[in-house]
């Protein structure tokens, strides 16, 4: 059963767990919400009920619950948990005099009924992802476009086109030795697929344009090999080793 709860002064979903001896907070949500931590003197192992397949408590808090109408000083284990900011426990429902009706859905604080959230309900992820609608943001029209155009003029060396010329204070002052000197390399074109071939025209011709790289004739050069960058459609130049 998962509903929201106040911790810290600030809004929590939070899982109600009959199966669990410990009250944890996640580590976004405690940093969302400002609440000071302290650190044990002895981490305790974790088993499951975390992301990942073990992991370590290794800080605490006391800090302010709000459920219902009561509102108590309760501490909490800081753990890695995953969608939930918190999970409370069979211990706390018990201070809290929660009673359960898992037959019905239903959560009583004393006699008064609590909202839950039913099976696949609530937020996909913990306080700190969670998705609102800009329309919802109570600032003037006109307001928020000359914001966004002030931000964009001062981000404008982050967010534009990388720059062709190289950053202040640097140069190009390094080699790559050669570990043989006398040994003889059987030179051919850049192994290159067909659809990457526009790519690899295009950085090179940018390269000789900034003078990053410079056209030479020499006795013997080493082949490049050209590939795709990781989890990324741009491509990357590197020496091809295989003969």
């Amino acid at each position: 059963m998962c509903c929201y709860v106040n911790i810290g002064g600030t809004s929590a979903f939070a899982l109600l767990d009959s199966g669990s001896t410990m009250d944890s907070l996640s580590p976004s949500f405690v940093t969302l919400a400002g609440i000071p931590v302290s650190e044990l003197e002895t981490p305790i192992p974790l088993q499951l009920g975390c992301v990942g397949s073990r992991s370590t408590i290794q800080f605490g808090t006391t800090t302010d619950i709000t459920f219902g109408h009561n509102t108590i000083k309760h501490y909490f284990n800081i753990v890695n948990i995953d969608r939930y900011d918190a999970v409370l426990s069979t211990a706390f429902m018990c201070r809290m005099g929660v009673l359960l009706d898992f037959k019905h859905g239903v959560l009583k604080l004393g006699s008064t009924p609590v909202s839950l959230f039913k099976g696949g309900e609530g937020p996909q992820s913990n306080c700190h992802g969670r998705q609102f609608d800009t329309n919802d943001l109570k600032i003037d029209l006109d307001l928020r476009q000359k914001l966004r155009d002030k931000w964009m003029a001062q981000c404008t060396d982050l967010l534009g086109t990388i720059p062709l010329e190289l950053p202040l204070l640097r140069e190009i002052n390094h080699k790559i030795p050669l570990v043989d000197e006398n040994k003889r390399y059987s030179y051919h074109l850049p192994w290159c697929a067909e659809a990457l071939k526009p790519q690899l025209r295009a950085k090179i011709n940018r390269y000789l344009q900034v003078g990053w790289w410079e056209e030479a004739t020499v006795p013997q050069a080493a082949p490049m090999l050209t590939l795709l960058k990781p989890k990324s459609t741009d491509i990357r130049t590197v020496v091809d080793c295989w003969k």
